[in-house]
Formats: structure tokens, C-alpha cells, sequence
């Protein structure tokens, strides 16, 4: 029933516990920050790993709201480990006029700050641990910034943001943290009525969306594109008496939701010499993301046609009946050719889908992070990964990006008796200095061996290669220094007349070079000659320098009222259809390559298996085709162009300085002119006037001019051993902000294509 996953919110972003965990990773190993943390009198850290709880914890204020325990588990350069918890409160900061920001609030919410480390006494550790008290009371980290406008009435402006940990008392204990949104036009809902986390099939984030606000804006667009009188459709219903085209008469319109679907129904009529016809329709319309891309499909009940012929016209029926038998083939022509079945199509895919498709996009970059906010956060990335409605609920992967510097990756192809090193890819047929690995062997006896200098450490947390970051490799045991035999890569399944005959494991490895830099490593193929092997390796150097922020455009509220709308173009179903087959060929021919749909396991001994079971999944261009069918969009798509003119650009830098250095000073220059420390004023930049403000390793620059240009911007730090460097870029400063979004065309523009590209014959 709608409104009952989002509890009256018009919409709710829910991530779970694990994402937090990743994202909170990530942030504390960038930059160093935990490291940076803790007092010199307990030692040099060199690697943590954190845990994330959201159950309650005991021993809090009772009045504490949203309290999040982080477990920090520490590793020491000295060889003494230890922990540090820490239990703060989530909440947003609504102090930016443009943005709630979801905090975890140090400043002012530490609920529990306690320190242990081996071999130091507790005196000494409980005073280290105000002292990382005091220095997380400057260090609010922002989880996620939502784009808001607080006095709009814009159903697709974001006017709040709430929070909620979700503490799941259900058996499945699946708890998330849920951010609350309420656009223009509506009202906040019972945030206290979260107290289970909404489905998300495994999946690290979600967005439910409450079918009452898809109402609310899909009402008007279907309004202005039928033509019907404004407010005739509220609520998703229409009853009236409207003529689409050619004497077809729209009698009932409605949009409702279902437990997995969405239920469109309708009726037309049309009336003319000796008959009065009348057809009514139901569709249920599907959400779902194909190739990585929202797609709406549908299934409808065959037209329920109704067709009265008056009883006068009966007694013409001889003279009549070539006439009439005409009519009744025409009317159902008309009726369910020409108007049913586009109006269908065009409900389905250029209002709902285009609907969805602008808010999850919309979603996402408020997920993704703003650039042009002043906040120290590590971006995400998202993918899609599947939709359903109850309400409209589409799932996410989450992942940090990758911020840590990487020394070092790609794809290596080793043959055996081959060194390799993964510091650099550097393959030889002889031993050489730096080689970290050799592969060793024929056939099935082949192994892999750990050469002096180099160590290796399996990994158990069952995230994908690609989602793997710096933090995962920091608290491993490296002490695998032996042989890898084969079946720890690949298992070797003798199959008749295939070829391919060795199914990955997939494993991924952890490893810690010759260089003393951190690694990764899968074998994604084996053939009877060679190992390929996909590696990536992190810089171990004492820093890299660089610097984050442009004067990127905030993210276009769908359909804002301050936007304009530049231009239109058509896409044409050939090549959306194109596309898809070209996204879906590279999926399943990735698919089919990848250890992720590879046979996984080894065959227990004396187990009896059906080999051909085991087989990768080849591609099947009947099943690409039919998957095409089912999100095939006859009349194509309308993609506006929307730009708008920004009266002050402003952007915000932040330095980002990785390694085990302490910055003494950050000085920032623009254009060749030096800013003060802790300063702000106005800099000339070619002639051009811009504000600025600096603080430490942040710098707001902002400006009025209508003029574009390129801003040369100069991060010089040096450090406490007195090395100094720096960094330049030329960051583009535009006057107009860009963006493409799909738009919805009028009932008569789409059936003009309709008839044009698809048409009654072939229907």
C-alpha cells in the first residue's frame, strides 16, 4: 500500500550497516585522519580496521538520539594493538542554507570515548583518549549532503531532510540508516515508525519512494500532455469526457499501485453512425534495470471492447451488413490500435519511466556528494542494481571510491617459470630485483610462489575486485610466504571436446610486495600455458599531494522552476534499442569471462557432478533479443536540454595530502597571487574579480563575473621534516550549468511517431 515503506516521507534513502562501515573506512584512512587522531604518547598507528553497530548501545544518556558505535580495532608500528570506541549521534546540519548535511555530530554528540592499548598503562590511555575527544570535536564527518530549497513548493524540490537509525528489532536484524525526504508540497511523515529497515534484497542502499508523490508528479505531466483541464487528474484518476483524436473519447483514466506493480487502467469511447463503442484497458507496469539502466516494462490484459448498435439499425442489417462489418473492424482498429495501445505505451514509458528515471538520477547525485560544498567526505559510487515497487523501491551498490593513490594495476599474462612484480607489471623469464611472485609448474601441478621479501594474506570479506579499497588490506596477517598450488586459482575439470577445461576460483589476494606496498590480486584466467592475473597496488611513498573542488553546477532539481529548457531532441527506438543490445552483448560476454559467473567451488572428491552445469554462461542473442523486446520503446525517447545562468559561482577546494607526514602549512595561490593563512578578501584573476576565504587545507573561491575562464589554482603544504611541494590545475569557471534529462512529450507528438515508426499493421 503506498506510503507504507516511506511512512508518509515523500521519500527515503536507506543504507546499510555495512556501507556505513566501507564509507566510514574510507574516510578515516583518507588523508590519514584516524592517524592524525591520536597522541604521539601511545605511538605511531599503522593500520585499523573498524566495525559499525547501529543496535543501541547500553550505558548512553537515555536521551540520546541516533547513537552509532564505532569500534576501531588498532595495529601500532611498536607491534602493541589496541581499540577505540567510540559512540556518537547522527544527525543533519542545517546550517548550509543549500544543503542538510547527514552528520555524525562529534562536535557536539559524543556519547563514549574509551582507549585501550596493550603494554600502556590506563592512566595514560584514558587521557589519550580525551585527548581524541577533543580533536573529534573539530571533525563532524559528513555522511551525505541533500540539496535542498526550503521555501519551495516544487514537488521535485527537496525542502527537508531527516535521519533515522533504524535499529531493526525484526529476526533479521537488518539495520540501516534511513535519510527522509519532503519535497515541495508535502509533509514530513512519523519518522518514530521506522522501526525495521524496508527490503533491499541484500543490496548496500536503497531508495523508496512513496507512490503518492509519483502521483503528484506525473498528474500534471499527464494533464498538459493529453490536454486535460488542470486538476482533472488529481489523485492518478480522471472521469470525464475527453477526445484524444479522431472521435476516440478518454471516459477514465487511473494509476494506482499494487504489492509489486503498478496498475494503469482506463476506457475509451467512440461514438458514430449506427454504433456506440467503448473499450477498457488494464496494464501492470513493472520497474526494472537492465544493462545498469532504469527500464519500465508492462504486460496488459487483452482490450475488453464493447460495441452497441441500436435496434433500428438491425433492420438495415441486410442492406447494412458490408457497411457495419466494416465499422466494427475499423472502430476496434481505432480504438485498440491507434489509441489504446500508444496511450499505454506512452503512459507507461514517457511519464512513469522518465518520471523515475529524472528522480533516482536526481537520487544519485545527491548520494555521489557535491563538489561544491566545504566538507571533508569520501565520494561514492553507485550502480543501479534492481527496482520494485511497494512503493517504488530502487536498490543500490555503494562503494567508497578510490581515493587512496594506486602505484600500480592492470592485467598481467604470466607463463610459467615467469617473475613478476606488482609494483610495477614488470615481467621476466629470469629472477631480477623486486620480484614478488613466480609461477612455477606445468599443467596441473603448477603453483605460484611468494619469493623473498614479498608475503601474502587471504581475504574473507566477499566484496567484488573492483570494490576493494586501501582500508580492506590494512589489518591483514601477512605471513603466507610459501607455494599457491593450483587449486587455490583454478579448479581442473576434464570435460570432452571443450577446451576450456580450468573453472577460477576467483579468489582475491591480498599482498604486501617487496617494496613493502599493499596489493591486491586475482587470477581471472587459466589455460593450459598461462596465468591471467588482474592486479591492482597502492603508493607506500611518504605523501602525494593533490586537491579536490571545482565550480560544478549543483544538482538540477527535476523539472525546477528555475531552469530552462534549451532545446529538444528525439531519439529514435532504433538506437535506444542499439544501445541496449550493444550494454547487454558487453554484460554477457563480460559475464561469461568473469570469475563472478564462472564455476566458483571445486568438485568434491568422489562427488558426482553434471559437468555441463558448470559451464560458463555463454552469450545467447535470442535471449539478448528478447530481453530488448521487453523494454523496446516504440516511439523512442525526448530528451530535453535544460540550462541555467548562476549569479555567483562559488567553489570550494580541499587539499588532500595522503602518507605518513604531518602538514606544517597550506598556502593556496590563484592566478599567481599568494592568499594569506586564515584569511579572506578579494584576488584579481585576469582581471576578474573573485572572493576568497582560506582555512588550513580548505579554500572558498566565488565570483559574479559573467566572464569564462580558466582560474589557475596552486596548493603549495610543507611538512614537518621540512620537505615542501606542490600541486597546479586550471579549474574551467562557466557562467551555465548543462544536464540532459528525459522529458515527457504530448499525447499528439507521441502519436504522431507512434504511427510513423510502429503503426497500426504491426500491431
Amino acid at each position: 500500500m503506498a506510503g507504507t515503506q516511506t511512512h508518509g516521507f515523500d521519500m527515503v534513502i536507506e543504507i546499510s550497516t555495512l556501507t556505513i562501515q566501507n564509507l566510514l573506512s574510507a574516510t578515516f584512512d583518507n588523508d590519514g585522519l584516524l592517524g592524525s587522531l591520536l597522541p604521539g604518547t601511545i605511538g605511531s598507528l599503522d593500520g585499523f580496521g573498524l566495525s559499525v553497530d547501529f543496535n543501541r548501545p547500553s550505558g548512553i544518556p537515555a536521551s540520546a538520539v541516533n547513537p552509532v558505535r564505532l569500534l576501531f580495532n588498532l595495529n601500532f608500528s611498536s607491534g602493541n594493538s589496541g581499540t577505540l570506541e567510540v559512540v556518537v549521534g547522527m544527525d543533519v546540519d542545517r546550517t548550509d542554507s543549500d544543503f542538510d548535511k547527514v552528520i555524525l555530530d562529534f562536535i557536539n554528540k559524543i556519547y563514549r570515548c574509551t582507549l585501550s592499548v596493550s603494554g600502556i598503562p590506563t592512566a595514560i590511555t584514558n587521557v589519550a583518549a580525551t585527548f581524541i575527544q577533543d580533536k573529534l570535536n573539530n571533525n563532524n564527518i559528513p555522511l551525505i549532503p541533500i540539496p535542498v530549497n526550503r521555501t519551495s513548493t516544487s514537488t521535485t524540490s527537496i525542502t527537508r531532510a531527516d535521519v533515522k537509525v533504524i535499529d531493526d528489532s525484526t529476526a533479521t536484524n537488518n539495520d540501516a540508516i534511513g535519510i527522509m525526504l519532503t519535497y515541495g508540497g508535502g509533509a514530513a511523515g512519523n519518522i518514530n515508525d521506522f522501526t525495521s529497515a524496508f527490503a533491499r534484497e541484500g543490496a548496500g542502499a536503497a531508495v523508496a519512494i512513496n507512490f503518492d508523490w509519483i502521483c503528484r508528479n506525473i498528474s500534471p505531466r499527464i494533464e498538459s500532455g493529453i490536454g486535460l483541464p488542470a486538476g482533472s487528474f488529481s489523485g492518478c484518476t480522471f472521469n470525464g469526457n475527453f477526445e484524444i483524436r479522431d472521435g476516440v473519447r478518454l471516459t477514465n483514466l487511473s494509476v494506482r499501485p499494487a504489492d509489486d506493480h503498478i496498475v494503469l487502467s482506463g476506457r475509451v469511447a467512440k461514438s458514430g453512425f449506427c454504433y456506440e463503442a467503448s473499450g477498457s484497458f488494464t496494464a501492470r507496469i513493472r520497474v526494472a534495470i537492465v544493462g545498469g539502466e532504469l527500464r519500465v516494462s508492462f504486460e496488459t490484459d487483452n482490450p475488453d471492447i464493447d460495441l452497441d448498435i441500436p435496434w433500428y439499425c438491425w433492420i438495415g442489417a441486410a442492406v447494412l451488413g458490408a457497411l457495419l462489418g466494416g465499422i466494427i473492424f475499423g472502430v476496434t482498429g481505432t480504438i485498440v490500435g491507434a489509441i489504446i495501445v500508444p496511450l499505454l505505451l506512452w503512459i507507461a514509458q514517457s511519464v512513469i519511466e522518465s518520471t523515475i528515471e529524472n528522480i533516482t538520477g536526481q537520487v544519485t547525485d545527491s548520494i555521489n556528494g557535491i563538489d561544491d560544498i566545504n566538507i571533508q567526505l569520501v565520494g561514492i559510487d553507485t550502480i543501479l542494481d534492481q527496482a520494485f515497487i511497494d512503493d517504488l523501491t530502487v536498490t543500490y551498490d555503494m562503494s567508497p571510491r578510490e581515493y587512496w593513490p594506486v602505484k600500480s594495476e592492470g592485467v598481467l599474462t604470466v607463463r610459467s617459470g615467469q617473475y613478476f612484480d606488482l609494483d610495477n607489471g614488470i615481467i621476466k623469464n629470469e629472477q631480477f630485483g623486486g620480484a614478488d611472485l613466480r609461477l612455477e609448474g606445468w599443467e596441473q601441478s603448477r603453483n605460484l610462489k611468494v619469493l623473498c621479501g614479498s608475503a601474502i594474506a587471504t581475504l574473507a570479506n566477499g566484496k567484488p575486485f573492483s570494490s576493494m579499497r586501501h582500508f580492506d588490506l590494512l589489518m591483514l596477517s601477512y605471513g603466507i610466504t610459501g607455494n599457491l598450488p593450483l587449486p587455490y586459482f583454478a579448479n581442473y575439470v576434464p570435460i570432452p571436446f571443450i577446451s576450456d577445461q580450468y573453472f577460477e576460483t576467483g579468489r582475491i589476494t591480498a599482498i604486501r610486495t617487496s617494496d613493502n606496498a599493499l596489493g591486491l590480486f586475482v587470477v581471472i584466467n587459466v589455460t593450459r600455458d598461462e596465468f591471467i592475473i588482474r592486479y591492482k597496488t597502492y603508493k607506500s611513498d611518504i605523501y602525494t599531494i593533490d586537491f579536490s573542488g571545482n565550480f560544478s553546477c549543483k544538482p538540477f532539481r527535476f523539472f525546477d522552476e528555475h531552469i530552462k529548457l534549451e532545446e529538444v531532441s528525439y531519439i529514435d527506438a532504433r538506437n535506444i534499442n542499439n544501445k541496449m543490445q550493444e550494454r547487454l552483448t558487453a554484460l554477457a560476454t563480460q559475464a561469461q569471462k568473469s570469475v563472478a559467473h564462472v564455476m566458483r567451488t571445486a568438485v568434491p572428491s568422489g562427488a558426482t557432478v553434471n559437468k555441463m552445469e558448470r559451464l560458463p554462461v555463454m552469450v545467447d542473442e535470442n535471449i539478448l533479443k528478447a530481453q530488448i523486446m521487453q523494454v523496446n520503446k516504440p516511439a523512442g525517447n525526448w530528451i530535453g536540454r535544460y540550462i541555467t545562468v548562476r549569479d555567483k559561482k562559488t567553489a570550494n577546494f580541499t587539499a588532500r595530502i595522503n602518507g605518513n607526514l604531518q602538514v606544517t602549512t597550506y598556502t593556496w595561490v590563484v592566478d599567481g597571487h599568494a592568499l594569506g593563512q586564515q584569511a579572506s578578501g578579494v584576488v584579481k584573476v585576469k582581471n576578474e574579480d573573485f572572493e576568497y576565504t582560506t582555512n588550513g587545507k580548505t579554500l572558498t573561491l566565488g565570483s559574479k563575473s559573467a566572464a569564462e575562464l580558466d582560474v589557475p589554482i596552486k596548493l603549495m603544504v610543507t611538512f614537518d621534516n621540512g620537505i615542501a611541494d606542490s600541486i597546479i590545475k586550471c579549474i574551467p569557471y562557466k557562467n551555465t550549468c548543462v544536464r540532459t534529462q528525459r522529458i515527457v512529450p504530448s499525447i499528439g507528438e507521441y502519436l504522431a511517431k507512434f504511427d510513423k515508426e510502429y503503426g497500426i499493421v504491426r500491431i
